[in-house]
């Protein structure tokens, strides 16, 4: 079955939930609904060097389709000078997914399911607040999915967006008609305000 790499806008999507994102990722053209992945979808993790995980990757690549849904390998170590490849497979399917790995000698691998591999995302208040941005719904989808709480940053902006919106609004008009010193003096109220603001 065909695989694809991901395009340059899905890696710049990644970038911004992931700065400093180190991954080149294929995939298998057959979608598969959120519902499914985060119930039964996962991922055995292989650590190497840099030429032998490059390898690896090019040799599960024509596999991708059945038993393995996709692949990605590190560009930069991971830990302890060691490189990654990822490759995901149907938690249904993974003695199917080691056989294979195994047949191609592998040995140094973890196993992580998705629905560990959200929470653990979902716990970054940076990629919570930009994942909610580019999709609140199906952002809070993921939460009740994986059985995480919104972050407390993601309430904290969008209460925050809430209160600061409608003093921009009147600080500009009262800009805009020259009243310079009341818009000097909302915004200093306004700056007192963000002071004592808490996320709630």
């Amino acid at each position: 079955m065909e695989s694809y790499e991901l395009s340059e806008s899905d890696y710049k999507i990644l970038e911004l939930l992931f700065r400093g994102h180190c991954w080149v990722h294929f995939e298998s053209k057959v979608p598969k609904p959120i519902e499914e992945i985060v119930e039964y979808g996962g991922k055995y993790i292989i650590y190497g060097s840099k030429e032998y995980v490059k390898k690896l990757a090019e040799k599960i690549k024509p596999m991708i389709g059945e038993v393995i849904e996709g692949i990605k390998y590190s560009t930069v170590p991971l830990k302890e000078n060691s490189y990654g490849l990822v490759v995901y497979c149907d938690k249904r399917n993974r003695n199917k997914a080691i056989k294979i790995l195994e047949k191609l000698k592998v040995s140094n691998y973890e196993w992580k399911t998705d629905k560990e591999s959200w929470r653990e995302c979902l716990s970054n208040p940076w990629f919570s607040f930009i994942l909610h941005n580019i999709n609140p719904e199906g952002f809070r989808k993921i939460c009740k999915l994986v059985g995480a709480k919104e972050p407390a940053l993601v309430s904290f902006a969008l209460n925050l967006s809430t209160e600061l919106a409608p003093v921009f609004k009147s600080v500009g008009k009262k800009l805009k008609e020259g009243k310079v010193e009341e818009a000097k003096k909302e915004l200093q109220a306004m700056k007192e305000k963000l002071y004592f603001f808490k996320p709630l």
